[in-house]
């Protein structure tokens, strides 16, 4: 899993995340505005989009192919890897626009760990 800091939006319903430049990611549940968390992002459930169409545009960092999935990592300050099982042809140093279902998104407390 991807842990990568975040916090919660105003809205109380968002979370903004540090992956090298604040980006925002939409919840399916309401949460205490202002807290600071980690959110937890499973490799497969991150998809890539059409350009402009994503919750992250993220720098590719690595490419690893192993055959039936490529292993993606990126090149940002909190690293994301995504698990791709389509043919998309990805280099090191292309940006991909990535989505995730906002029921995808774990949220943990930032001090303790535990899932919020």
């Amino acid at each position: 899993m991807n842990f990568v800091p975040a916090v919660v939006g105003e809205d109380g319903r968002s979370l903004a995340v540090d992956v090298g430049e604040k980006q925002t990611i939409v919840l399916d549940r309401q949460l205490q505005p202002g807290r600071k968390v980690t959110a937890g992002l499973r490799p497969e459930h991150l998809h890539f989009v059409e350009p402009g169409q994503g919750v992250f545009r993220l720098p590719v960092g690595i490419v690893e192919s192993t055959g039936s999935a490529t292993y993606i990592t990126t090149s940002t300050a909190a690293e994301v890897t995504i698990v791709e099982t389509s043919r998309r042809t990805v280099r090191t140093g292309d940006i991909i626009d990535v989505s995730i279902r906002p029921a995808d998104v774990h949220v943990f407390d930032a001090e303790t760990g535990l899932r919020v």
